[in-house]
């Protein structure tokens, strides 16, 4: 799980100090590293996650915490430069509106819809796992 978030976020989508982030899933194994990596790397983290899970958001460190079952995440998280999606399904297809022009979407479920990656000018990706050890040390100095 942890090599997937990492991965995700900073291999496939080159998330960056000072911008942001939406983690779909953020109580999840894969989204609870994520929100800490995204945190530790200086990005502001949006997580959605259901009712029971929003004060483990906030404990994970993520700035805004979206409970999906009251609040529909594209009225919070806006304009932001990446979003990752372990969900997939609608919350994939609602996701592409929230991304700025030029920021990425990666989903560790499916595969982004072209036609959607472009309407909105934005680029995005599936992601799969690639084992790397210089990576699972640098995990290894924040866990």
């Amino acid at each position: 799980a942890a090599e997937t978030a990492w991965q995700a976020l900073f291999d496939t989508a080159k998330l960056s100090a000072g911008q942001s982030v939406l983690i779909h899933g953020g109580s999840g194994g894969v989204g609870s590293f994520a929100i800490q990596f995204a945190k530790a790397r200086g990005a502001k983290v949006f997580a959605t996650a259901s009712t029971s899970n929003q004060d483990l958001l906030k404990q994970l460190g993520a700035d805004v915490a979206i409970d999906y079952t009251k609040q529909k995440f594209e009225d919070i998280a806006k304009d932001v430069d990446v979003v990752m999606d372990s969900i997939g399904k609608d919350t994939l297809a609602r996701s592409y509106g929230v991304v700025k022009k030029g920021g990425f979407i990666v989903s560790l479920v499916a595969r982004p819809n072209l036609a959607e990656l472009e309407k909105h000018e934005i680029r995005g990706a599936p992601m799969s796992v690639d084992p790397n050890s210089a990576e699972l040390a640098e995990i290894t100095k924040l866990i």
